[in-house]
């Protein structure tokens, strides 16, 4: 069992990961995934944001 002061200092070291690993994404990018592993695992080509939103606009709801 874990108690909670052991918890409280897991919580922080992810929080200080996280925050770590999204400064690095804003100064440099995201460098993972490529169109050829989106197209794998979707079975298609992918669609654009724009693709998704017109979708999406004429879907029934309900």
């Amino acid at each position: 069992m874990v108690n909670r002061a052991e918890g409280s200092d897991r919580q922080r070291g992810l929080r200080e990961n996280l925050r770590v690993m999204y400064e690095d994404y804003d100064q440099y990018g995201f460098p993972g995934g490529n169109a050829i592993a989106l197209r794998t695992i979707l079975g298609r080509e992918p669609r654009s944001l724009q693709q998704y939103f017109q979708a999406l606009a004429s879907s029934k709801v309900g």
